[in-house]
């Protein structure tokens, strides 16, 4: 391997970094809409809650037996 190779090496990684953060800047350029994450976010709680309630019936039953 002589000098040469090794630039182009480096400079492939380089170009392959550039790629990676220019990628990662238009995903942070283009956010969700809110509206969508606060339905989500409601979704998500609304379903832990009938876990929970569904999880308290549960426990409530096996402890009149």
């Amino acid at each position: 391997m002589d000098i040469n190779d090794l630039f182009d090496g480096i400079a492939e990684a380089f170009r392959q970094h550039q790629a990676e953060t220019a990628g990662q800047a238009q995903t942070s350029a283009n956010p969700t809409p809110l509206d969508l994450g606060r339905k989500q976010k409601l979704r998500k709680r609304r379903r832990n809650w009938l876990q929970r309630r569904e999880l308290n019936k549960i426990f409530r039953k096996g402890s009149d037996c």
